[in-house]
């Protein structure tokens, strides 16, 4: 009896692990570092399943692979201008791998699968929900104290904890993605309720955020691409592609006619001739060209982790990148972080960094793919929508995030953790 309680406590802390993933604006100032709420939760988290003797590797692949990118951010920090923040950087990637790749895998050797996932998606909800209380909150004139951007007087992006509007849209991405997925792949009894899906998909489109609004066309054409190899297992799932693509068309079209003046300031933004000039737009180009820039100038090892936000910062005040910054602080950076995942990672760890991370990703997806062939019919309609969120959100990772973002890795870990587990279970029952 005490010892189920013991787990069910445990497995209480971990839901908390997942909902506060996001929770950016969770976080305690520390002299350099911000360490978020969800840090704390996520070591003592690792202290126990460590402490039980419990922890492991899992996959000696993955593993070696990431030890190429580590090294890749310790020798480009050998370049940078600051070595020694460089090399924080580094540690921090250390940290983000074990608290939160390796930890979440290493939670399906102890418990069910199907649980831990249920656990992990039931999170999303939670921060949707809550995102949407700000939205619908903001009509009645109530602004959450977490709300950052407000069109007007009453239109308010939700956000939840997340820094802002556009990173709440990236982190609910791939929870959205896989309910559409699976509604498409699936059979009528094994399919969630219409009611359902689109209650999912409200709580990224209230963000507001064009990268959202983007998401689906990237969805779409994954679909499409994934198509030739899944249509065998999945007959309907072309003409339900077609369906869902015609559906969101006639809602694009709707809300585009209806409310005219709001869309065109948020998800319609970029749809005009001078989208160029948009502030959101132009800073993002400066960013990327900049970190391109940084790239051609050490194509081989990049300039070290978090070194091309302080080149940008010293080229804004001073004109000149490489000037020495006294007392450098976070807060200084915090307006001039990277906004593209593939040019930051070229200019930060140069070509053999975005070689092994590029490798790191191809193995993942090589191996979801793959599993298709073997698994049982209820693992293929849940292997085949984590194997869909865990492309579309590599590709929406480039509209605005970082490359060791917590719940970008430890939807990676929920992935190849699900996939591990169910092959070992295939295993089993041969």
């Amino acid at each position: 009896m005490q010892e189920s309680r013991i787990i069910n406590w445990f497995l209480v802390l971990v839901f908390v692990y997942f909902v506060t993933l996001s929770a950016d604006l969770l976080q305690i100032k520390l002299w350099l570092f911000k360490p978020k709420i969800n840090h704390l939760i996520a070591v003592l988290l690792f202290l126990v399943v460590f402490l039980s003797g419990q922890f492991r590797v899992m996959d000696k692949t993955l593993f070696v692979c990431f030890l190429g990118l580590l090294s890749a951010c310790c020798i480009s920090s050998l370049f940078s201008c600051n070595p020694l923040r460089s090399l924080g950087y580094a540690a921090v990637a250390a940290f983000s791998y074990v608290m939160y790749f390796l930890l979440p895998l290493n939670l399906f050797r102890l418990f069910d699968r199907r649980l831990l996932l249920r656990l992990y998606f039931a999170s999303f909800i939670v921060i949707g929900v809550h995102a949407c209380s700000q939205f619908l909150c903001g009509f009645f004139g109530m602004i959450d104290p977490f709300v950052t951007q407000v069109y007007g007087d009453k239109l308010v992006r939700a956000q939840s904890w997340t820094y802002e509007p556009s990173y709440y849209a990236l982190f609910m991405t791939p929870f959205v993605v896989y309910m559409n997925a699976q509604f498409l792949i699936a059979e009528k009894k094994e399919r969630l309720s219409f009611i359902l899906i689109v209650g999912c998909n409200a709580l990224l489109l209230v963000s507001t955020a064009t990268s959202g609004f983007f998401s689906y066309f990237i969805f779409l054409l994954t679909c499409l691409c994934l198509l030739p190899q899944y249509r065998g297992l999945f007959p309907q799932f072309f003409k339900r592609i077609c369906r869902f693509a015609l559906a969101f068309l006639v809602f694009c079209s709707g809300i585009g006619i209806l409310f005219t003046q709001y869309i065109s300031l948020t998800y319609f933004k970029f749809f005009n001739w001078e989208f160029f000039k948009h502030i959101s737009f132009r800073e993002r180009w400066e960013r990327i060209t900049f970190a391109w820039k940084t790239f051609c100038e050490h194509p081989l090892w990049g300039t070290g982790l978090g070194d091309p936000e302080q080149q940008l910062y010293a080229t804004t005040h001073f004109n000149n990148p490489h000037i020495l910054l006294h007392h450098p602080t976070l807060d200084m950076f915090d307006t001039f972080t990277m906004t593209n995942v593939f040019t930051e990672v070229l200019a930060s760890l140069g070509l053999y960094g975005i070689s092994v991370l590029l490798l790191t990703i191809y193995i993942m997806i090589k191996k979801l793919h793959m599993a298709r062939k073997n698994l049982p019919r209820p693992d293929q309609i849940i292997i085949v929508p984590l194997l869909t969120s865990l492309v579309v959100m590599v590709l929406c990772l480039q509209f605005n995030q970082g490359i060791f973002r917590n719940y970008v890795w430890v939807h990676m870990a929920i992935s190849m953790g699900f996939l591990f587990s169910a092959q070992q279970a295939q295993r089993r029952t041969i």
